[in-house]
């Protein structure tokens, strides 16, 4: 019974994953669409790693290249934001 119980509780690194990008994304969204905030930016540019081994790993080519432009509209948002729009 001991056995099943830490198999239950145990998370795999995909799982992690996966929770990183739920959290990091939602937040980004959030941020982006209601408050209009530049933080959205840092959160979306946090996510971003996250997105990226997991398509790497998944060999998922097209999410991939999709992550490729976020992070690139990300940092040009977080540079707007921060450097540009002070």
């Amino acid at each position: 019974m001991k056995e099943k119980n830490k198999k239950f509780f145990k998370i795999s690194l995909d799982n992690w994953i996966q929770i990183a990008i739920t959290v990091f994304t939602v937040i980004s969204g959030i941020l982006m669409a209601v408050f209009k905030s530049k933080w959205a930016y840092v959160f979306g540019l946090i996510s971003q790693p996250f997105w990226h081994f997991f398509a790497i790993r998944k060999k998922h080519w097209g999410v991939e290249f999709v992550n490729i432009l976020y992070t690139i509209i990300n940092i040009i948002g977080f540079y707007n934001w921060f450097f540009v729009f002070k």
